[in-house]
């Protein structure tokens, strides 16, 4: 018998779940698309496969031996799958990831702990770019970058949304004793702002003060996303920051909350042959599932 792998899925899913409603769920497809594929198969064998019933579908005696024959591939192929991660976990070659020192760099952290306790034998080369990070042919690597869905991310990349980032205006309790807190956007021209220089332009909320006040407002622009957070939390100005980026240790305090809002997207963008590493899929997986459940730290919530 020469049938391919997903014909096969097709046909375990709907002896399963006895129902190919139920079915199409699990494999994301429609309903229409089992009914047609179970067919099609039922043809190619010349044997039928399920009785149909008005509660559902069960296997006739060839059906039965399809699945048994279908279950120990399906085993085979799982086996392998796992042999082959570890292989990659244990080849002693660490992840490439590349992050700029703000929102990726902050994410990595978060996650990386959990990552870690699972796959113990995965190491990670971790390039910290004050710049756009790079991505390069010669040397691949798992790009962290803030984008806007638009912007276009080159060819041969695997694109995976990591999700959206909040920010907020934000200065030390010290500063604000000093200087007074803003009421409205208009008191802002009387107080010492911090951003990013021309470098940061890619991640714009580090160059918005400049931007939206005039590059004379900024008393401190850099091209460093840490060293804007550390000038902040010094009591050297306000500064607009992503919310992920603040810890309580650093004292900081959020103002003007209705105002400097808004959000940007941190996606992964890897070669599409790096991608294909199991050990890179799953690195980039953890990192993917675990913010889907973080809505509120990224949004500062």
């Amino acid at each position: 018998m020469k049938e391919n792998w997903d014909d096969l899925r097709f046909f375990l899913a709907v002896a399963r779940q006895e129902l190919p409603m139920k079915a199409a769920a699990e494999l994301g497809v429609s309903y229409v698309t089992v009914l047609r594929r179970i067919s099609a198969l039922e043809d190619r064998l010349k044997t039928k496969l399920f009785d149909r019933h008005p509660t559902g579908y069960t296997l006739t005696p060839e059906g039965v031996t399809l699945r048994q024959s279908s279950e120990r591939m399906e085993d085979t192929v799982r086996t392998f799958s796992a042999s082959l991660k570890t292989a990659n976990e244990q080849s002693g070659n660490p992840l490439p990831v590349s992050c700029g020192d703000g929102i990726g760099l902050s994410v990595i952290m978060r996650y990386l702990p959990a990552y870690r306790t699972a796959h113990p034998n995965v190491d990670l080369e971790l390039r910290v770019d004050q710049l756009i990070p790079a991505i390069s042919r010669r040397e691949p690597r798992i790009c962290f970058r803030p984008m806007r869905t638009t912007t276009p991310p080159g060819p041969n990349l695997a694109r995976d949304r990591v999700g959206e980032i909040g920010f907020g205006v934000y200065a030390s309790a010290e500063y604000l004793d000093r200087k007074g807190t803003p009421e409205t956007p208009a008191d802002l021209s009387s107080h010492d702002l911090l951003g990013g220089d021309e470098s940061l332009r890619y991640v714009d909320y580090a160059t918005w003060f400049g931007d939206n006040f005039g590059p004379k407002s900024v008393i401190i622009q850099t091209n460093s996303m840490s060293a804007i957070l550390r000038a902040a939390r010094s009591g050297l100005g306000l500064a607009r920051l992503p919310h992920l980026m603040i810890e309580e240790k650093d004292f900081l305090v959020r103002v003007l909350p209705d105002f400097g809002t808004g959000v940007t997207e941190l996606w992964i963008l890897t070669p599409v042959k790096l991608a294909r590493r199991s050990d890179v899929r799953s690195f980039i997986d953890h990192i993917v599932d675990s913010a889907s459940r973080d809505e509120a730290w990224f949004m500062g919530r």
